[in-house]
């Protein structure tokens, strides 16, 4: 019996040892995922690698094969101290260093991973004695940008020499060993997840996207596998701004760049036919396949390659790429349906897409193509922001100043007289935007700034209503001058989600043909509210339609000019059953809101906030009449702009007025 015992007391031991044995093999994807890490957290924190005393690239270049050929938990931690020693010792502080930063202000700026049960005790001492000694300090790896496109508070690379690219080399010619691909990743990866400050609204954390996509990455075979695994990183920033201007000079994008003479737009659910050259294929048509493949087939095969911060922002990314191909002259088929409901085949070239044909501003009411500013039906002017030079602007504003309304077009983009649109409408300097800025000496951290547009004293201030038009194509600049012209209590904005990528945009090449960006400063309204990833939501949601992009006719225009009460004697969607104003507006703190509902009783909530955010009025209450006045006292606040939010029943509404 006892013989018995000590054979099953032998067996289990040696199960034991060998269980100990397994859970210390460690995988190659953990080991670099780790290493990422640490390599990228003591780049920007320590002492010595942060201010570029040390060739933090060439350490890692030299320590990789061992962490490679680390089997073992306790092998890789052993590499991993190589690699921290060879930083040099961490400057140990004197002093005491308070974190009192909000969240929102330090939301990249997370050690939890240091406490992995993957790191030995050494390593994680190590880790933490950096941390614990950080103090704030400039920095040789960032600076802000400078030059006349850049904005003050833009982070960049490009304008020093330390890390303007990943790797000096050009992946076609030069396609860089293991090593180096690893090392292109770190950088970029950390580059991101120390200076983008939407992190926290991904999809996807971006840890996640290091663990999934590290193996792919540094095992890629080419140039062409190299460039397109990198295109599903950056899809996972959710941001239209890095699917717009990630590029390489050695590979096409996906389906190539070649189109046919078809521009389209998704509206309710189909691919339409927005402009066309091809007679057989008129505006309006509905796309339903392309060789052979389904809008939402090709839809899903190309939706890992493209960053969208939004559906709306996808699509328009869609009525592109879909169409793309690799050749010059390529034959492509697509199925349309057309204003009958018949299906038709027909057999497409496919050309480069450098025609201003392709590239020029997409209008619905041909008329509005190429004009600055013009009067339309009832006296209303309209400006089309795309076009108008900024030589002009005075000569615009004189001609509809006395409008009773003026609509301004954010559609096709922005171009550069808005700054002295804003100064000569605005009646003073206002509060329109809150920026959050990356604070360079202490990585991973911010600071709040404000937007403030308009010039103190305007006496010429515009008093009529303004509309400003969006959709999927209002973008970044657009975006921004939009929210700007919300600042003002008498603008309402007319139409669909907008592309919802704003902020300034900061470059960074994982190598010299390989370009990509990210949005490096947070842009909020002043109340902390965020449009990146939403967009602006319009006041009046409309969208273009097919029987009227057929009649060359303006959808979200007309609807404008319903909303300053011009209605052209056709029938046109009806107006907003509830409606919810403030009056009087601008005032002097004594206004009355004044409802007109489809239905009663309703309850309601009413907040008033100051643009910095600070809440000053808040009221509960039940409307029991469809028209019902709340009188609210507001006079004992300071001037400036206010929002109001009125929440009732299962609806929301956001108004704004400025106390004088």
């Amino acid at each position: 019996m006892g013989k018995l015992v000590f054979k099953i007391f032998f067996v289990l031991l040696l199960l034991v040892g060998a269980s100990n044995s397994f859970a210390q093999l460690i995988s190659m994807q953990d080991k670099l995922y780790y290493t990422c890490k640490t390599w990228g957290f003591v780049k920007y924190y320590h002492s010595r690698v942060s201010t570029c005393s040390v060739n933090w690239d060439s350490v890692l270049i030299s320590k990789l094969p061992q962490i490679q050929s680390a089997s073992t938990t306790p092998d890789f931690n052993d590499a991993l101290v190589d690699l921290l020693n060879a930083a040099g010792p961490m400057t140990l502080s004197t002093t005491y260093f308070p974190d009192t930063l909000p969240v929102e202000l330090k939301r990249n700026k997370d050690f939890g991973w240091i406490a992995s049960p993957v790191f030995r005790s050494d390593v994680r001492a190590i880790l933490d004695t950096i941390k614990n000694n950080f103090r704030p300090h400039p920095s040789c790896w960032v600076v802000y940008a400078s030059g006349y496109y850049s904005s003050p508070y833009q982070v960049t690379f490009l304008f020093q020499p330390y890390d303007s690219i990943g790797l000096n080399v050009n992946t076609g010619t030069d396609f860089p060993d293991w090593n180096h691909r690893a090392l292109m990743l770190f950088k970029y990866w950390n580059f991101v997840r120390y200076y983008n400050p939407y992190n926290y609204v991904l999809d996807t954390p971006w840890d996640t996207t290091l663990y999934n996509n590290v193996i792919p990455f540094v095992g890629a075979a080419d140039v062409k596998e190299l460039y397109h695994n990198f295109l599903r990183i950056t899809q996972k920033l959710d941001d239209a701004h890095v699917s717009g201007l990630t590029s390489s000079n050695n590979v096409n994008t996906p389906n190539g760049t070649m189109v046919p003479k078809l521009r389209l737009k998704y509206v309710h659910g189909m691919y339409l036919v927005a402009e066309s050259l091809i007679p057989e294929i008129s505006r309006g048509d509905a796309v339903i396949s392309v060789d052979g493949l389904t809008m939402t087939q090709w839809e899903d095969s190309l939706r890992q390659f493209y960053a969208a911060g939004n559906e709306s922002v996808f699509k328009r990314i869609m009525c592109t790429r879909i169409l793309s191909r690799y050749t010059f002259g390529e034959i492509e088929h697509i199925v349309v349906k057309d204003s009958t409901g018949t299906s038709h085949n027909y057999p497409v070239t496919c050309y480069s897409p450098s025609s201003s044909f392709y590239w020029r501003p997409l209008y619905y009411a041909d008329s509005l193509r190429n004009i600055e500013w013009t009067t339309l039906q009832c006296d209303i002017g309209y400006v089309n922001l795309s076009n108008l030079q900024i030589s002009n602007v005075n000569k615009m504003y004189s001609d509809l100043y006395s409008k009773s309304a003026i609509v301004f077009d954010m559609r096709n983009g922005l171009g550069y007289a808005f700054a002295n649109v804003v100064n000569l409408i605005f009646p003073n300097s206002i509060i329109c935007t809150k920026h959050l800025i990356p604070y360079l000496p202490h990585p991973g951290t911010y600071y709040w700034s404000y937007g403030f547009r308009g010039v103190p004293g305007n006496p010429t201030p515009y008093s009529g209503l303004i509309i400003v038009l969006v959709d999927e194509n209002t973008q970044s600049a657009a975006e921004y001058a939009t929210m700007q012209l919300q600042a003002l209590p008498n603008t309402i904005t007319v139409g669909s989600q907008t592309a919802g990528a704003d902020g300034d945009v900061s470059r960074w090449g994982p190598s010299n043909d390989i370009m990509t960006t990210i949005s490096s400063v947070g842009i909020f309204y002043p109340n902390g509210d965020s449009t990146q990833r939403i967009g602006i939501v319009p006041d009046t949601v409309v969208y273009q339609d097919a029987s009227k992009m057929r009649q060359h006719r303006d959808n979200v225009l007309e609807k404008a000019l319903n909303v300053a009460g011009c209605y052209l004697g056709v029938k046109n969607e009806a107006k907003l059953s509830d409606e919810i104003t403030v009056t009087p507006n601008p005032s002097d703190g004594k206004i009355s809101l004044n409802f007109f509902l489809q239905y009663a009783p309703t309850s309601s909530t009413i907040v008033i906030t100051e643009a910095v955010g600070k809440r000053v009025f808040e009221k509960q209450m039940t409307i029991y009449s469809v028209q019902h006045s709340e009188n609210i006292d507001l006079s004992k606040e300071p001037p400036g702009l206010y929002f109001i939010t009125i929440n009732y029943g299962n609806h929301s509404k956001c108004l704004r007025f400025l106390k004088q």
